[in-house]
């Protein structure tokens, strides 16, 4: 899961984080993690990261834990949204949830307008969503990418996304559920990633286009060679084992 740093307060515009993690059950064969992050105001995110915070009980199973949370969502849109939407500027958020237990798989929730439901393999909230749904249906394909390539695809997103709207945040924070855990991306493998996806869109992916139209470009494989997204998937793979 990937998020810019940009968060709305009243007319404001912030740099915060916007993911939130917890893990339970860490000292047993079945650890299980919850990400959550969204589009919306940093009061209304903060409002609902402690909604679903108290469904996090050890030994909950994972369609338990769901029920658990879409009624905590319930609640709280029917308490501190729907009274407001009568007025012009109402009030709403869009959450993402990640949710992943060792042993078991990992399932990605969204709510939008209140219902908590599953959507796979990916999706997008904010004010960027729709050209981010638009970059990953062009790469992403089946099979499933594992947590740690899938973790830089979406900081890869984001990086476009930041660039294309000055409204986005300038930072970028990348979290990935692996064997049950949550793990975060440090800021210099966020650096990284960006000027990885700089280089990807300057100089390759030019002359990927170049070459299948015919056109004389230096081989493929010399461009490739010089982006460093392997490297860093491998470093996070030694980093999150």
């Amino acid at each position: 899961m990937a998020a810019d740093s940009q968060v709305t307060s009243g007319d404001w515009k912030t740099s915060h984080g916007k993911i939130s993690c917890f893990v339970w059950d860490a000292d047993t064969p079945k650890p299980m993690s919850v990400v959550l992050t969204g589009a919306g105001t940093l009061s209304y995110l903060s409002a609902a990261w402690e909604a679903i915070r108290p469904s996090m009980t050890p030994g909950i199973s994972i369609p338990a834990l769901k029920a658990s949370v879409g009624k905590a969502i319930e609640s709280l849109y029917a308490k501190h949204i729907v009274p407001f939407a009568q007025f012009p500027d109402r009030p709403g958020i869009q959450l993402l949830i990640g949710v992943g237990r060792s042993q078991e798989h990992e399932e990605l929730w969204l709510s939008e307008f209140s219902p908590l439901v599953e959507t796979r393999p990916y999706y997008a909230v904010g004010v960027g969503q729709n050209y981010a749904m638009a970059i990953l249906e062009r790469l992403y394909r089946l099979p499933l990418m594992d947590c740690v390539d899938t973790a830089v695809l979406a900081g890869h997103v984001v990086k476009l996304v930041k660039d294309s709207d000055v409204s986005c945040g300038k930072l970028t924070e990348i979290v990935a559920i692996r064997k049950g855990k949550w793990h975060q991306a440090s800021l210099e493998t966020v650096k990284e990633i960006d000027a990885a996806s700089e280089h990807f869109g300057g100089e390759v992916e030019p002359y990927v286009f170049r070459r299948a139209l015919g056109v004389g470009a230096p081989p493929i494989n010399d461009w490739l060679d010089k982006s460093s997204f392997r490297d860093i998937v491998r470093e996070l793979r030694q980093e999150w084992a």
